[in-house]
């Protein structure tokens, strides 16, 4: 058999997001060399979540994608690329425009080794983020009145008022007779997956009475987290 090598360069051609997962699928004209994806065949460093085509403006260097060569293949983005590319979407909490998905020529390398020689800039197919942050872990500093509080994703708490205290209680038992409503503390505005706040000092000292430390009942306090307290 007389051979020829494929010197075809592949070409991204479709991408889609879903905002929710963090999930990024991109389609190409022919299977890209994926295995082990640890080789580096696709080079997410020189992929980039753009607002206008040429800006470049929030690299994927981070992001991770798993073995399988495949002419669609996904991309796993790190929390602060989802959230950076939601922020300039077209869906809720973006600008109303869709994100463009920059490749740098490159990036790419099929099953034959040829490596993408154009730049590639597809506007997005967007998937809005729908699911709901969840409260993981809490801790309280009873010497400061510093709680901690730690989601399942980066929370929008820019300005602090997004941060509704009103829906934040400090608990003891199942009752409801002992609650401590943390309406009056303080939000450190910024966004993250751990909020910092600096509970009212009237707060501090009825939770430190409900505690599992010297001076409380021996049984830890609970927090609980209405529906609407936290935003991502």
């Amino acid at each position: 058999v007389s051979e020829a090598p494929d010197t075809v360069p592949p070409q991204a051609t479709a991408a889609a997001i879903n905002y929710g997962t963090g999930v990024l699928t991109i389609t190409c004209s022919e299977t890209i060399d994926l295995t082990p994806a640890s080789l580096s065949h696709v080079n997410t460093s020189q992929f980039f979540l753009s607002n206008t085509d040429g800006s470049l403006d929030n690299r994927l260097q981070s992001a991770t994608i798993p073995d399988g060569d495949s002419s669609q293949f996904i991309v796993f983005l790190t929390e602060e690329q989802r959230v950076e590319g939601i922020k300039i979407s077209g869906t809720s909490g973006g600008d109303n425009g869709a994100t463009i998905l920059e490749i740098l020529p490159g990036s790419l390398m099929d099953v034959g080794q040829a490596h993408s020689t154009e730049k590639f800039s597809l506007i997005l197919t967007e998937t809005a983020d729908t699911i709901l942050p969840v409260v993981e872990t809490a801790a309280l500093n009873y010497a400061t009145g510093i709680l901690t509080v730690t989601c399942s994703e980066i929370i929008d708490a820019t300005p602090a008022s997004k941060v509704d205290l009103s829906k934040f209680r400090i608990v003891n038992d199942n009752t409801g007779l002992n609650d401590i409503t943390l309406t009056g503390g303080t939000v450190t505005e910024r966004d993250g997956q751990t909020i910092t706040i600096k509970i009212a000092e009237a707060h501090r000292i009825a939770a430190i009475y409900m505690s599992g430390t010297p001076g409380g009942d021996g049984v830890a306090v609970l927090l609980e987290v209405d529906t609407g307290g936290v935003y991502d």
